[in-house]
């Protein structure tokens, strides 16, 4: 949300604040139709009935505005001459003496008063109103924002920002158009108590609320970011060109600060122009400046930043165990200018971002982010998050994160699953109302295992995306089931049937279970992303003949996986001689059971190739040897931005 201040130093909140800037002079109706629909992530249609409402409520506002306007013409011409007729009353009793009748002179005040304060009253109606129709724009506003957050955890985003700023620029040309009642009505006094020194401060605070909060990120920065490395932030300015900022194309800075700083700062709400240039940073950026520019055509006012990089971070101290991947900064984009004749200056805050130096810290960095986009409030002191989530909160939160990732949505047996993990003394049966702590999320080691929940989780969602994602999606993976559970199904099913389950002592491993000829059920151990990258997990499961039916489709194993087989080429020798060779899964296991040998076929390979190949084939890649998952760590594993 933005946070704003004027040039004299004094901070405005949602409720108060002594503002100068004049009235917008702008007198030309601005009512165009709120677009018809918007389109969502998924292709759908969506219209925002909000919006349309307050469209609606606008525009019957400004009708009632103009009504007033029309009357406030008529009247201006009853007070001049009530003044005319006034004045020459009292230069008549300083003549004739103070035995001249007042009575018609009261008569006339009376009606010109009653017309008046009846204005004031249909005026402060129209205030209050239009209190009420702002606040709910502006909340609207930051409902887009928190769904930015969301949708940075993979929610569906709904992308109606046009729509706010068309309400904003309405918004913005009516309280211009009441501060401008309000001072014709000032240069017509009566009494001394009529209220309007109050309507103007009221009206002037309302006009800085809107225009300085609606001052955002459009394109928010990569909340996992290296130092040294070029990526895109920009920024949008909500309120067109009704204020004339646009033609001056005002240049924003950006700047990081650490999480206690935005803390400070948003405190403070204090950037007067002597101490914008000496604002409290924790780091250099590079490309940090950038103009803003209007386009006539999409009434879009925003500035980009292409090609911003953080070059230094300074990291403030840790408290206990706190690691860097704990530590949240934010970037902080400020501008200036001139509106009849005050500056204002606006800023705003990104998301909160986590500056990681190793691949290694990223699942934590995600972690922290993860957490924060998908259990912050709308309004709070940055980055403050709860201690503690509902399970149905965090069911949420992990489902939409990984169907963003993989695809797939988790089944609910999926996610009884995972709470079995965060609680393994309770019944994943019946009704889920424990809390799951930030330290059991990914501080804590999970029950008889090195690393925590998230980083297992995480594991699993790069496993997914990088290795199976095709055969995830197409609904041949269980996944989430533990050994106990898939044995139990397996019993019960004919021979050859098995299952694809995701590894619980392996990070990012995935284990297949089948059911024997002797009826008994074979738990493989874990193929790695290490493995996988070798070779596929379709052609290790076309490797193994007794794999028949896969559960929980009971499909065959062609019919489930043939499409995600690599093609098999013709034995062929190439023209320098090279005889093609491949490399297979082979589990003595079964195949000395059933008195079989390994298969012989070959797959071609490139001659640049051979050599890559021939180092690996100096392992041993049977599903059940000693190198499957063998002094595998945590920190081997090659992690991406997720």
């Amino acid at each position: 949300m933005s946070q704003y201040l004027l040039m004299d130093g004094v901070g405005l909140n949602d409720n108060s604040g002594e503002a100068n800037i004049s009235s917008s002079n702008t007198s030309t109706a601005i009512l165009p139709s709120l677009s018809t629909s918007r389109s969502l992530s998924n292709g759908a249609s969506y219209c925002d009935d909000t919006l349309y409402a307050i469209h609606d409520e606008i525009s019957n506002l400004n009708l009632r505005i103009n009504k007033i306007f029309g009357e406030l013409q008529q009247f201006r011409n009853e007070y001049e001459a009530f003044q005319i007729a006034y004045n020459a009353h009292n230069q008549q009793k300083v003549i004739a003496g103070p035995h001249i009748d007042d009575l018609e002179m009261q008569q006339r005040y009376m009606s010109v008063s009653s017309k008046r304060n009846t204005m004031l009253h249909d005026l402060r109606a129209i205030i209050l109103k239009y209190d009420s129709m702002q606040s709910t724009v502006i909340i609207e506003l930051r409902n887009w924002q928190r769904n930015q957050a969301l949708a940075a955890n993979g929610a569906m985003f709904r992308d109606n920002l046009d729509d706010i700023q068309r309400c904003i620029e309405l918004l913005i040309e009516m309280i211009g158009k009441i501060l401008d009642i309000v001072n014709m009505l000032q240069t017509m006094p009566l009494d001394a108590n009529s209220g309007l020194s109050e309507l103007t401060t009221h009206a002037r605070n309302a006009q800085q609320l809107l225009i300085l909060s609606s001052f955002i990120v459009e394109k928010q920065p990569p909340q996992v970011m290296k130092k040294k490395t070029k990526f895109v932030a920009a920024v949008r300015w909500l309120i067109g060109p009704q204020l004339g900022i646009s033609a001056k194309t005002p240049s924003v800075e950006c700047i990081i600060m650490s999480e206690a700083q935005a803390q400070r700062h948003s405190a403070q709400r204090n950037m007067s122009e002597g101490t914008a240039p000496n604002l409290s940073t924790s780091g250099d950026l590079e490309n940090n400046t950038t103009v803003m520019d209007y386009d006539n055509q999409t009434r879009v006012f925003s500035g980009t930043f292409r090609t911003l990089q953080l070059w230094d971070i300074k990291r403030p101290e840790r408290k206990g165990s706190e690691s860097v991947t704990d530590e949240k900064f934010t970037l902080l984009f400020h501008t200036s200018a001139v509106v009849n004749d005050y500056r204002i200056k606006v800023w705003t805050l990104s998301l909160p971002v986590v500056v990681t130096v190793h691949g290694t810290q990223e699942p934590q960095a995600w972690a922290t982010i993860t957490w924060d986009n998908a259990f912050s409030n709308i309004v709070r002191e940055p980055f403050q998050v709860p201690e503690r989530v509902i399970w149905s909160q965090m069911a949420l939160a992990l489902n939409t994160k990984f169907e963003s990732i993989t695809g797939r949505p988790l089944t609910d047996d999926n996610l009884n699953f995972i709470y079995e993990k965060l609680f393994p003394l309770k019944n994943a049966g019946g009704e889920h109302k424990d809390y799951v702590t930030w330290t059991q999320f990914c501080k804590e080691k999970l029950p008889e295992r090195s690393f925590t929940f998230w980083e297992w989780f995480f594991a699993i969602m790069k496993l997914t995306k990088e290795h199976c994602q095709s055969i995830w999606k197409a609904g041949s993976i269980v996944g989430f089931i533990s050994k106990p559970k898939a044995d139990e199904i397996l019993r019960q099913s004919p021979v050859g049937t098995f299952l694809l389950r995701f590894s619980d002592s392996e990070l990012g491993g995935i284990t297949l279970a089948l059911t024997n000829e002797q009826n008994s059920v074979l738990m493989l151990s874990p193929w790695t992303p290490r493995d996988l990258g070798i070779r596929g997990l379709a052609d290790r499961i076309h490797d193994i003949p007794l794999l028949l039916r896969v559960y929980p489709s009971n499909r065959s194993r062609d019919d489930a996986f043939g499409e995600f087989y690599t093609q098999r080429p013709n034995n062929t020798i190439s023209a320098d001689g090279y005889v093609s060779n491949t490399i297979i899964a082979f589990v003595p296991a079964i195949e000395n059971a059933m008195g079989t040998i390994a298969p012989q076929y070959e797959i071609q390979s490139s001659q640049q190739q051979d050599i890559h190949m021939a180092n690996i084939a100096q392992h041993n890649v049977s599903p059940v040897d000693d190198y499957n998952g063998a002094n595998l760590t945590f920190s081997d594993l090659d992690w991406g931005n997720y």
